[in-house]
């Protein structure tokens, strides 16, 4: 009789430090006993959306594949973390985030924050709820379906199916182009799952230099960083001055008026209304990352009483406490429009600023210091800038700020990592020449579709008349 050869173990980072090789082998009961008939299987399921590319990153309920392209099931707790499935036992995968590739996370649309499903889960050390993307989530044994099932009720476009933990990626991108933007008073949807009620638990393990061993097959939850997690707020009311306010223990993040300046006042100075209600809500849904902008009210600001009063859609507080906070935490956005960046500090003019699209290192364009706003990526790049000799950095590459640069603002300011880059004269020309372009094109289907319901029109009276 033979039997399986011993053999050293090592993680297979250290055996296959560039991706697992896909091995073909028949099972070993047909490997040692030739003369054993395989048993008939059902057909191998579909192939699941929502996957991971490579063995190492596999979906919640498949790992590996066949040669065939399908996906090989293994079930039961930790066998989605042996390697091949077959007489591997020596080769366990261990799954540690200092070897993932960040581009194998579940995907998700990243564009629209609001659009990525949210997953709550259990701190095991403290016992705290704390909630991250879907899209930072490694996939495991763990179940996510029901809180994905429970979000598809109010979710523009998530679909997850009553088979399978399937969240089909091109429903969660299809959004009318005619749809107007949702409103503050959509955040408050009465149907949402509430995060108390969560069974998953995060894994300390896989968060350690030292990975978490049952791989694929852990039953608890893996994710990118607790950097990307949130705590969950409780907005706990009490009495201030006669008005409802919230207790301490959280931040508002929000504007001034005129969206130049980026406030964090304590929970403790703001009052109840409809805006900071709707604050609490998108911040325990997304974190401090969603695109409806939350104002000071700027009739609070001017010290007169707001006629709304709690029904205001923007955050009221008290003005003491507001001059605390504006020296403590308050910072100067930016804006792209060089009129009131007027007094902005840029870089010198002299410089050539090499400056690639945002999320790419492939597309680049060349602009002068003095179109680029002072940040920390900026001077990033202007010590490298220098460190080379006044030459183009061949190592350094800076990336546009995508909000700076597709929303016109960033609140970061002064302190964002990438680069501020106000438009050239030609790059406002031929922004204006694709706008009236869009119009000129909408105009003319406009007047296409007038034309073609003229004809119809017409057609219908002809008939008529006959």
């Amino acid at each position: 009789m033979n039997f399986v050869p011993s053999q050293q173990y090592l993680p297979q980072q250290q055996m296959f430090p560039y991706g697992y090789p896909q091995q073909h082998q028949p099972p070993l009961n047909q490997q040692f006993f030739p003369s054993v008939v395989a048993p008939q299987t059902q057909p191998p399921p579909p192939p699941m959306r929502y996957n991971q590319q490579g063995n190492s990153n596999s979906t919640n309920q498949y790992m590996g594949g066949h040669g065939n392209g399908h996906p090989r099931y293994h079930g039961g707790r930790g066998r989605g973390g042996m390697h091949g499935g077959y007489g591997s036992q020596l080769h366990r995968q261990v799954h540690n985030n200092f070897f993932y590739n960040q581009q194998h996370h579940y995907s998700s649309n990243n564009a629209v924050p609001e659009k990525t499903p949210t997953v709550h889960l259990i701190h095991p050390e403290t016992k705290k709820i704390i909630s991250i993307k879907l899209n930072r989530i490694y996939s495991t044994m763990a179940d996510i379906r029901p809180q994905l099932q429970h979000q598809q009720s109010h979710s523009n476009g998530t679909s997850v199916s009553n088979n399978t933990s399937v969240v089909e990626d091109n429903k969660l991108e299809k959004v009318s182009k005619n749809e107007k933007p949702k409103e503050k008073g959509d955040s408050s949807v009465v149907n949402r799952f509430n995060p108390k009620m969560t069974k998953l638990v995060l894994c300390l393990s896989f968060l350690s230099p030292k990975g978490c061993i049952h791989g694929s097959g852990c039953d608890k939850v893996h994710i990118a960083g607790l950097e990307y997690t949130w705590p969950q707020v409780e907005a706990r009311e009490v009495e201030k001055g006669g008005k409802r306010a919230y207790a301490d223990g959280f931040f508002v993040h929000c504007y001034d008026p005129t969206l130049t300046r980026y406030y964090k006042v304590p929970s403790g100075s703001v009052f109840v209304t409809k805006g900071s209600g709707d604050y609490v809500s998108m911040f325990n849904d997304h974190g401090d990352n969603f695109k409806m902008k939350f104002k000071l009210c700027a009739r609070t600001l001017e010290r007169v009483e707001c006629e709304k009063a709690e029904e205001c859609e923007d955050i009221h507080c008290s003005v003491a406490d507001l001059e605390a906070a504006r020296e403590s935490s308050a910072n100067a956005t930016h804006i792209n429009n060089a009129e009131a960046m007027a007094d902005v500090p840029r870089l010198p003019a002299d410089m050539t600023v090499r400056v690639f699209n945002q999320n790419s290192f492939d597309t680049w364009r060349d602009y002068p210091g003095g179109n680029l706003l002072v940040t920390e990526g900026a001077r990033a790049y202007q010590k490298q800038y220098e460190q080379e000799l006044n030459n183009v950095p061949t190592r350094k590459r800076m990336q546009h700020c995508a909000h700076f640069r597709l929303k016109d603002m960033c609140r970061l300011g002064e302190s964002c990592r990438f680069l501020h880059v106000l438009p050239t004269e030609q790059e406002i020309k031929e922004r204006k020449d694709a706008e009236i372009a869009e119009a000129a094109a909408q105009e003319a289907e406009k007047t296409k579709g007038e034309d073609a319901a003229d004809v119809k029109s017409h057609k219908k009276d002809f008939l008529k008349m006959e």
